[in-house]
């Protein structure tokens, strides 16, 4: 998708989420220069032709280099990386239990994306896995695909979610005879998974981790050529988070790949036809 006007609040509200959480004391003053900064880089005539991947990194460079921290998130993603360690043994237990073990493990990795790690989940996860009920659910699609492919490209989204995704990818491991590469971003942005946060999950045991481009989506003008290559030599793709959408549905349609996401915003709501907060596993293909 293309950057929409009503990314500009969403982004305005984002540098204020950020300067609150900073640790900072900043004055009002100094939020307000921030606030400039960002909003002369979004008067740019080019932003609305742009991806919101782009746009989002841009931003986000900006705020770095204001605040003097080029990983503004870095206390935030290690306490989601810490909390998701922490449930990854009873969502594993979740799996072991099902009926469906690779459906639930998909739902796992869903509901990664679903939660707010850094608050405390412990009691609810359970409950959660199985309230949740796919608004697109493509699933049936996506199982038959894994049982053709001979390698799957996974694209992570956050940091903590990667210990949710491990679970999805021993599933598909144990059940098909497929190589695995899983894509983080390639350098620090927002709470995004980058190489660190995969090793520390163990997704080094299941797949060769690589690395994409350092922004809020993927985007393949500035991905690595090991991205390139993997994007173009797989036989099935798995995209998880809204940022990776907004920038790969800009792309041909690829015949074989799929969005595992939450409906956070009401581009998502239009696009899909589900209302905020709805979970959808979408075969792009068929959309």
């Amino acid at each position: 998708m293309k950057f929409d006007v009503r990314c500009i609040p969403c982004l305005l509200n984002q540098t204020l989420k950020v300067m609150d959480n900073s640790g900072l004391k900043l004055s009002p003053m100094d939020k307000k220069g921030l606030l400039d900064h960002v909003m002369v880089l979004l008067k740019g005539s080019k932003v609305m032709g742009q991806l919101p991947a782009k746009t989002g990194r841009d931003v986000y460079m900006l705020i770095g280099e204001y605040l003097q921290n080029p990983d503004i998130y870095k206390e935030a993603k290690n306490r989601s990386n810490e909390e998701a360690r922490q449930l990854y043994p009873i969502a594993k237990a979740k799996v072991a239990s099902s009926t469906d073990p690779l459906k639930t493990a998909a739902n796992v990795a869903i509901i990664g994306n679903l939660i707010d790690l850094g608050t405390n989940h412990h009691g609810d996860l359970q409950a959660e896995i199985d309230a949740l009920r796919l608004d697109v659910d493509h699933f049936d699609t996506l199982k038959a695909e894994l049982a053709r492919a001979k390698s799957l490209l996974y694209i992570a989204d956050n940091a903590g979610e990667v210990f949710f995704d491990k679970i999805f990818l021993e599933e598909i491991a144990r059940g098909f005879r497929i190589k695995i590469t899983y894509a983080v971003r390639a350098g620090p942005i927002i709470n995004d998974a980058t190489m660190e946060d995969a090793q520390l999950a163990g997704i080094d045991q299941l797949a060769t981790i690589i690395e994409g481009t350092q922004s809020p989506g993927v985007m393949l003008d500035e991905a690595s050529p090991d991205f390139i290559r993997a994007y173009n030599t797989t036989d099935l793709i798995i995209a998880k988070g809204q940022g990776n959408f907004e920038a790969l549905s800009e792309q041909p349609k690829y015949e074989n790949l799929f969005f595992l996401l939450m409906a956070k915003c009401e581009i998502m709501e239009e696009y899909f036809h589900v209302p905020i907060g709805s979970a959808i596993l979408a075969h792009w293909r068929r959309m």
